[in-house]
């Protein structure tokens, strides 16, 4: 029985009640199915505590904040120890050791908080990814504030790659595949597109209109806050706009999306999968539940799209 003739049956008279209501039920189980994607999973709210800062980064067994110091928790949230040092943005390494980068160099600690090594910085307000011994940065051009910056080297400071892209304001950088990925703003349009460097697809939906407008007439626009990558290559993306976190497939196409209840600051990921947010005033811990048929917001209007090409 086709869509259009379900619709017929369901307002004729002459089908009993009982029939009608089931037609009714295999509607809204075909609408559900339409919507849920294949890979919609839970993540489940399991502890949060006191943090405040900028960045956030996570190893197999701390989390580690950055504000004007750099706070180390275990994974439960108990303070470890602080450390009298502090950058624009933190990432740990597949070794333990933690990296912090800033407008004047890049550092590195061991998990003790120990310094092992340090290089000249290049660039300004630096986000910043590691890979066992490679570096990736996403930054602003000293020489063109309005521009960013996508730079690789080894911590010998041997470059691989930079890369210039205009109108550009980054948002986080991961590594992914050998790769680094970078989400950004371009803010050459009447309204900011967020885009995926890594990603070559275009049209494909990223951070639609979040539904809060102030002003009917002007819709209020996602506001990216932090990325991770997960174990197959799928994304995880921090939206200040609607306080939420949104799940999408290593192509591009949306999962899960679900709320956090505060406004995101970054977020990062364990190697177990594990979803830690840093907000205004805390750090929250979720961890993936089964695969749910979870039905996901409505995305509104296409307002971004994912691009490897560079602007």
């Amino acid at each position: 029985m086709g869509f259009w003739s379900i619709l017929t049956c369901m307002h004729d008279t002459d089908i009993p009640t009982r029939t009608r209501l089931i037609l009714r039920l295999l509607l809204l189980c075909a609408a559900l199915c339409v919507a849920v994607p294949a890979f919609a999973q839970a993540y489940h709210l399991v502890s949060s505590w006191p943090a405040s800062g900028h960045a956030i980064s996570a190893s197999s067994d701390a989390v580690f904040v950055v504000s004007s110091k750099t706070t180390k928790f275990t994974l439960q949230g108990s303070v470890i120890g602080h450390w009298a040092i502090t950058g624009t943005d933190v990432s740990v390494a597949p070794s333990g050791n933690v990296y912090l980068a800033d407008d004047t160099s890049i550092r590195w600690y061991d998990a003790d908080g120990t310094a092992l090594g340090q290089l000249p910085s290049t660039v300004v307000d630096p986000r910043l990814a590691v890979t066992r011994d490679m570096i990736a940065l996403a930054a602003k051009d000293p020489d063109d504030p309005a521009s960013g910056l996508l730079v690789t080297l080894d911590t010998t400071g041997t470059e691989f790659s930079r890369s210039s892209h205009s109108d550009t304001d980054w948002r986080g950088i991961v590594w992914r595949g050998g790769s680094p990925c970078a989400i950004s703003y371009y803010r050459g349009s009447h309204y900011p597109i967020v885009t995926l460097s890594c990603i070559a697809a275009s049209g494909v939906p990223l951070l639609p209109t979040c539904g809060r407008d102030e002003d009917p007439h002007e819709p209020a626009y996602s506001e990216p806050h932090g990325i991770a990558v997960g174990a197959s290559g799928e994304f995880f993306v921090a939206d200040a706009c609607d306080s939420s976190v949104h799940k999408y497939a290593s192509d591009g196409t949306p999962g899960t999306k679900w709320s956090i209840g505060a406004v995101p600051v970054d977020l990062t990921l364990d190697p177990a999968g594990n979803i830690y947010v840093l907000t205004d005033f805390d750090v929250r811990k979720f961890v993936p539940g089964s695969d749910t048929p979870t039905v996901q917001a409505t995305w509104g209007q296409l307002k971004a799209k994912w691009s490897g090409r560079a602007r």
